[in-house]
């Protein structure tokens, strides 16, 4: 299929213009905001995980698509979370030094995730396998080395990165939503007739975690701004890494479903974070 070649390519150029726009020093947030980091840091990793899991399970999803659900779930943040939590002026700084320790961690977080629930949605209808190595190194060649690439040309090269980061990121979103909308054409059929479970399931996810988040950032006595990183990091996934896994690497366009819906539903509900936490902050926006 035209797709499975593409989404590669896709994701290769995503991951690399996330990466001109970072640099070494964003890691250094970490050290400015150690427990909005270690929170949100656990919220990403394990809880939408999940919660995403258990929600599959509740509504007695097929393996594919509880699969799909949770590999959304287990994607770390990308450039949509960047951009809309610098809009609903959250603290962008952190964003982004998320976006670089969880793309990083990808590698092994994804794997691993995909590894332990994979025995548990087994013994129904298909028989799910996975290489944990195998999987962790087509992610390190798709992701982590493109944004490695990208990260080492801003330093090296930052005038020109600066200047390439924009029409880059414009070029890949939109090469994506191309892909999106060819995967929908393609697999109209199978999208519409998982529609209802799917969307049920997308709507529970990320309504969980946003209240989820909510609740723990003002338990943590997080301040404002990382208040609002926290919701806009686990509301927003990188759909174009999950739908590349399962398409490419799992090989199921089945399990791509969830991450066709989940950027859907992801960006309506990143434009009502921005517009109720812009209300809620009315300051000039974080840079």
């Amino acid at each position: 299929m035209l797709t499975q070649i593409l989404i590669p390519v896709g994701l290769i150029l995503i991951m690399f213009s996330i990466g001109l726009g970072l640099q070494v020093s964003d890691f250094n947030r970490i050290l400015v905001s150690p427990r909005a980091v270690i929170t949100i840091l656990v919220m990403q990793m394990v809880f939408l995980p999940i919660s995403a899991f258990v929600i599959s399970l509740l509504l007695e999803m097929p393996p594919e698509l509880c699969l799909g659900l949770v590999l959304i779930a287990a994607c770390p943040g990308g450039i949509t979370s960047n951009m809309l939590t610098r809009l609903a002026r959250g603290d962008a700084a952190l964003s982004v030094g998320l976006t670089v320790i969880t793309s990083f961690l990808s590698v092994l977080s994804i794997p691993l995730v995909l590894q332990l629930i994979s025995p548990f949605i087994n013994g129904q209808a298909t028989i799910i396998t996975l290489s944990f190595f195998d999987v962790a190194r087509q992610i390190l060649v798709l992701t982590v080395l493109p944004l490695a690439t990208g990260m080492f040309l801003r330093t090296k090269y930052p005038n020109h990165s600066a200047r390439l980061e924009s029409p880059v990121v414009m070029t890949t979103s939109l090469f994506f939503l191309l892909l999106v909308a060819l995967t929908w054409a393609n697999q109209w059929e199978n999208i519409f007739a998982s529609l209802a479970a799917v969307g049920i399931a997308v709507a529970l996810l990320i309504a969980l975690n946003i209240f989820s988040g909510a609740a723990v950032a003002k338990l943590m006595r997080l301040r404002d701004k990382e208040q609002t990183t926290m919701l806009v990091e686990i509301g927003i996934q990188n759909s174009a890494m999950a739908f590349m896994i399962a398409a490419n690497i799992l090989n199921d366009m089945t399990a791509a479903i969830p991450s066709a819906l989940y950027s859907v539903f992801m960006v309506l509900t990143g434009l009502i974070i921005v517009g109720l936490r812009r209300q809620a902050a009315p300051k000039q926006i974080s840079t």
